[in-house]
């Protein structure tokens, strides 16, 4: 009954975020915490390189393993990127706390603008938010739809983990790849025809290699056809209070029936939905796994992993028309937060305000700074 209560207080205020007073002085330190995560709670990770933040497809980080195109198109190398790379090297300094007393009004603009990010003004939409209380640290245009590309997976995977709570489907349960799962593009695990995975397999591929393929195969597996998951996704995201979201396939491809869109406090909402599955963060928080009886290697799409101790997920999305997107969920000192930044222009630029902005709010909730390798 008390979790009940404290996920209730918390799925509210984000819904209030939408466009009326929301009173901080009110919060709760214990309001809501999420069930720990304590599988993906590694150890500080080895320092990331310039390199690997900013490196284009194919190019080798530090860990000697190729970086995987996120998605559909080729990613652009800006020529801003080793630029928007340094600043992972320079100090944050906070701007001033939000106190107990202050009372505000959010209409979906920017809040806490003073962020002292220099790349803040890249940043077509975003929010960070304290799980623990509720509070909505840092936001801008959030409520904003825009293109999530695959982000959208996060809800394809939670359907996936409801419906094993249901009992409709087992982790275990093996499925057969079907011809029109084989031909998904973009980034992949190169499915054919005829092969059977298991449950639990497809869906670490989706959430640490972000594959298209094994994502529609998950949905026909479970609602007898894409158009039917879809309909569940849609009536799912109205379910959670996601005004500002719809669907129109469970990866996230630009299909010409039309481009998943979503706010970045939707995607908040989204995330913190996700939190009931520790499995989930597991998947997200590993860096490279196998597929495919050892024979294929996953390669997690998000650096922001490697990068900011505590990160423990959770999605990035990326084609050319949608930018550079990514979900956040940092753990540390017994804080939880969510980020969310959508549609910028580059992986760098992406990757380096997601660094800052995560240990700007840690130190906004007093559980300070730590240096990735420390």
């Amino acid at each position: 009954m008390q979790h009940t209560v404290k996920w209730l207080f918390v799925t509210g205020v984000l819904a209030i975020a939408a466009g009326v007073v929301i009173v901080c002085g009110l919060q709760d330190s214990t309001a809501f915490e999420p069930p720990p995560v304590t599988a993906v709670n590694a150890p500080a990770p080895e320092p990331i390189s310039p390199a690997l933040l900013a490196g284009p497809n194919g190019q080798a980080g530090t860990n000697g393993v190729a970086e995987a195109p996120e998605e559909l198109d080729e990613e652009p190398v800006e020529p801003g990127d080793q630029e928007a790379a340094a600043l992972q090297q320079q100090p944050v300094t906070p701007m001033p706390a939000i106190t107990a007393s202050v009372v505000w009004t959010y209409h979906g603009g920017i809040v806490g603008s003073r962020l002292p990010v220099r790349t803040v003004h890249e940043i077509p939409s975003g929010i960070l938010v304290d799980v623990g209380s509720g509070r909505i640290l840092w936001s801008k245009s959030s409520t904003t739809p825009l293109q999530i590309a695959s982000m959208t997976k996060m809800m394809t995977v939670l359907l996936a983990m409801e419906a094993v709570d249901r009992g409709e489907i087992t982790l275990d349960t093996r499925i057969r790849v079907t011809r029109d799962a084989a031909e998904v593009g973009g980034s992949q695990v190169y499915l054919k025809e005829g092969e059977e995975f298991s449950l639990i397999d497809l869906l670490k591929s989706v959430m640490i290699a972000s594959a298209n393929d094994s994502a529609h195969l998950v949905a026909v597996r479970l609602e007898g056809s894409a158009q039917a998951f879809v309909k569940r996704m849609n009536e799912r995201a109205r379910q959670l209070g996601m005004q500002h979201t719809r669907f129109y396939n469970p990866h996230g491809l630009p299909y010409r029936s039309g481009k998943n869109v979503g706010s970045a406090l939707d995607m908040a909402k989204l995330a913190l939905t996700l939190m009931r599955y520790p499995l989930v963060f597991k998947w997200s928080s590993t860096w490279t796994d196998s597929f495919r009886d050892g024979t294929f290697t996953l390669q997690n799409h998000n650096p922001l992993v490697k990068l900011v101790p505590g990160v423990d997920g959770l999605k990035t999305g990326y084609y050319s028309t949608a930018g550079y997107s990514v979900t956040v969920t940092a753990h540390r000192g017994g804080r939880r937060l969510i980020a969310v930044i959508i549609g910028v222009r580059t992986k760098a630029a992406r990757n380096a305000f997601g660094r800052d902005l995560i240990e700007w709010g840690f130190r906004q909730v007093g559980a300070g700074t730590q240096v990735a390798g420390k």
